[in-house]
């Protein structure tokens, strides 16, 4: 479980939580100290997120809704803050209620995230399902449902085993397309980035 402090957060962990380019999560994982003006400033990403390219390479993250960023005051300490983080070789993105809250992606993980195991499957039992399922390339997700269940489903779409269509509304007959790679790139927050 990872702490939230509002809800915009709250929904940036549901998409987190399901990226399988995102390793793992912390919140507000140190406090920064920077030139603001005359004085230093001291800032707390919301989150930084380990990517699971095997890179070893962290973002950090600040979740804002994009009516915030509309204001001088918040634009320009916001700024400050990509701008020393460049300088020490740190990667920084704002992700903002208009990146989170696309819909129906939002709504369909929320739907799935229920099923999500408190402890995800290793990859030899994730491989082994997909072994279970890969007669097809493709089925839909009822399909999948009763032969390896709700947990192992959703387990094989956060390791990037199987992909869904998150632009439409996810029921029992949305097609699933299962990988024997894992695919980190079959939804992305900020694309820029990586993730």
């Amino acid at each position: 479980m990872v702490a939230h402090e509002h809800l915009l957060e709250r929904d940036a962990l549901v998409l987190l939580e399901f990226s399988p380019a995102i390793a793992a999560v912390r919140e507000q994982p140190r406090h920064i100290y920077f030139a603001d003006g005359a004085e230093t400033g001291r800032y707390t990403p919301d989150f930084e997120v380990l990517l699971a390219n095997g890179s070893g390479r962290s973002v950090l993250i600040e979740v804002k809704p994009a009516a915030q960023l509309q204001k001088d005051e918040v634009r320009a300490r916001l700024t400050g803050i990509h701008a020393h983080l460049l300088r020490d070789g740190e990667e920084f993105v704002i992700l903002t209620d208009t990146a989170i809250r696309q819909q129906p992606r939002l709504s369909n993980l929320k739907s799935l995230r229920k099923y999500l195991p408190p402890f995800p499957p290793d990859h030899h039992a994730l491989r082994l399902a997909i072994r279970r399922m890969t007669a097809a390339d493709s089925c839909t997700l009822g399909d999948v449902v009763s032969v390896l269940g709700w947990s192992m489903a959703v387990s094989l779409l956060t390791a990037g085993y199987a992909q869904i269509d998150l632009t439409k509304v996810c029921t029992s007959a949305t097609q699933i397309q299962f990988s024997k790679e894992i695919r980190h790139d079959w939804f992305f927050l900020d694309q820029e980035h990586g993730f």
